[in-house]
């Protein structure tokens, strides 16, 4: 089984992951269902992959903790 179903946490702080890093993250992450803690705090994000991101995360059930302070998501990144 491919390790992407069965992460329950990824850490990718300060990593200077920037929105095209979060849209494959989000892509490689679509079909997971047992992810609890994913922390992406400090990763130059902003508004612009946030919906693909919240599309992903539709199915995050188990997701207990979610980090993403320290970016430049705005409000128009929360609809």
């Amino acid at each position: 089984m491919d390790a992407c179903y069965q992460l329950t946490r990824l850490s990718l702080e300060s990593n200077l992951i920037g929105n095209r890093g979060l849209i494959g993250i989000s892509k490689a992450l679509a079909e997971n269902e047992t992810l609890e803690e994913l922390y992406l705090y400090n990763n130059d994000l902003d508004d612009e992959s946030m919906d693909e991101f919240a599309a992903m995360l539709t199915n995050k059930k188990q997701l207990i903790n979610l980090g993403l302070e320290y970016n430049n998501i705005r409000s128009r990144g929360l609809s």
